[in-house]
């Protein structure tokens, strides 16, 4: 909010809570919204889901000949057995939605932990959280 108004933007935020996201009228009460989607820990599964998952609020916010124009790159997608040709249908999927600002991509750390080597069959959850129920200690 400092940073718009240094340069003349006036923002009001409004925080909303995930039960909130489907209130038909949030859309007409702003000019645009910061969504945390999260991709699970498979990026392609989490890709085509997103653009599958009604529920995801920017879908709300996307024209339907947007999301026709979508569909048509993501058959594609559907039907690519080879992972670099998959990365390419998302190249150009997300250029689409780049070049009208259609979204636009903020930043998403990502945390990288370091484990005992003791510790065996560390997985993580989609938020990176270590799943506790999966891992031993060898001795």
């Amino acid at each position: 909010m400092q940073e718009a108004r240094s340069r003349g933007i006036k923002i009001h935020i409004k925080a909303l809570r995930r039960d909130q996201y489907n209130n038909p009228t949030i859309e007409s009460e702003g000019d645009f919204g910061l969504f945390p989607e999260v991709p699970s820990m498979d990026y392609h599964l989490s890709f085509l889901n997103a653009f599958y998952d009604k529920s995801l609020m920017f879908h709300r916010y996307l024209s339907k000949h947007h999301l026709e124009y979508i569909q048509s790159y993501l058959v594609h997608f559907k039907n690519e057995t080879d992972a670099k040709k998959r990365e390419f249908w998302i190249q150009k999927i997300e250029a689409y939605l780049k070049k009208d600002n259609l979204m636009l991509f903020l930043f998403h750390h990502v945390n990288d932990h370091e484990f005992d080597p003791m510790i065996q069959d560390i997985q993580l959850d989609s938020f990176g959280y270590v799943d506790l129920r999966k891992l031993w200690i060898e001795h």
